[in-house]
């Protein structure tokens, strides 16, 4: 297919069956709920107006390191809660992006999965699944740090990776490969197709609270697409 029919067609699948934007429902609501409890939190107690009206210079060493000493164990808390709530939210989001890769496959097929059909789908693959997720995203993460051009290389080059495991039941290794050489081969229509969308999930992003939890709702129709062109390119 060419790349317009490829996105005609995704937007035919989500409005055809718009069941496949209810997995990803849970990772909307638990973003949702962070970002309005933490601005909440952060203007219920003015913690960023306390912390800069301290008189740092005024100190003396034994003062401003008696003080550090007591906001420190406090601040590692929300870091580390943070960090787990961010996890746990990360993790129920790529579970939910393979079931709308088992319900568009199943889609194309003429059958419409309920939810607990496609979990049943990928149930025997979360293990596997996460285990790609995170690889790719250390990946794209060590590109950054790099160079963002190494980012979007990797995040272009392994955009198949769930696909493999989902459509065809690849193991980790083999997916990898699979993406690679489908990214490879096709990196024009991959680039086009996933910089589409993230633009659109930018400009959605800037709406205030709710801008980034609906990114999970954009991402379901980059992960329709990208399914898509995977079953036409493999």
């Amino acid at each position: 297919m060419k790349l317009s029919e490829i996105i005609n067609k995704t937007f035919d699948v989500v409005t055809g069956y718009p069941m496949i934007l209810v997995p990803l429902v849970i990772p909307f609501i638990l973003r949702l709920i962070v970002n309005v409890s933490g601005f909440y939190w952060a203007t219920s107690v003015n913690y960023l107006d306390r912390f800069s009206s301290i008189n740092w210079e005024s100190m003396e060493p034994d003062q401003a390191l008696t003080l550090w000493r007591d906001m420190m164990p406090r601040m590692a808390a929300a870091g580390i809660a943070g960090t787990i709530i961010d996890i746990i939210i990360w993790a129920i989001a790529m579970i939910g992006f393979s079931m709308v890769i088992a319900m568009t496959v199943s889609y194309l097929d003429g059958k419409k999965l309920s939810l607990s059909q496609s979990f049943n789908a990928i149930s025997g693959k979360i293990f596997i699944l996460l285990v790609a997720s995170a690889v790719v995203w250390i990946t794209k993460f060590l590109g950054i740090c790099a160079v963002c051009i190494g980012a979007y290389i990797a995040w272009v080059f392994l955009s198949e990776v769930r696909q493999g495991i989902v459509v065809d039941g690849l193991g980790l290794g083999d997916t990898f490969s699979k993406s690679y050489h489908l990214a490879r081969d096709n990196f024009f229509d991959f680039s086009v197709i996933l910089l589409l969308f993230f633009l659109v999930k930018i400009v959605v992003s800037l709406l205030p609270f709710v801008g980034e939890p609906l990114g999970f709702f954009i991402d379901v129709f980059s992960i329709v697409a990208m399914t898509l062109l995977y079953i036409d390119r493999r």
